[in-house]
């Protein structure tokens, strides 16, 4: 069975919303587990949905949380995550830490979840 990467995208954050994500942390993890699928690494794909879905019913994975940079030098940043969703954590940081003038600088992030 074929399913369309667009329209599965769609169903995986409807899933996710409806677990109390709100629209942008549900469509990035919905963008990154499909992406895994279709670049091929299927164990970090949508196989994981129940998976996810169970661990926010533990509050393993805590729902709306978002990077605070704890340290942060010219060649490092460290950030916690907070127990966040790794693709959310790791999206945001990436966006708000890199620094262009510095392509060498290191990123270290704890706390987020899977």
């Amino acid at each position: 069975m074929n399913i369309q990467a667009d329209p599965l995208r769609d169903l995986i954050r409807r899933v996710f919303e409806g677990a109390g994500c709100d629209e942008a942390e549900a469509q990035c993890v919905a963008h990154h587990l499909v992406d895994a699928n279709l670049c091929g690494h299927d164990s970090h794909g949508v196989i994981r949905v129940p998976l996810y879905l169970g661990y926010i019913t533990e509050q393993a994975i805590r729902l709306g949380k978002q990077p605070e940079v704890v340290f942060e030098s010219p060649s490092m940043v460290a950030v916690e995550g907070h127990q966040g969703f790794g693709q959310v954590i790791g999206e945001q940081t990436t966006s708000t830490t890199a620094a262009p003038c510095c392509p060498w600088r290191r990123t270290r992030v704890r706390g987020s979840r899977f």
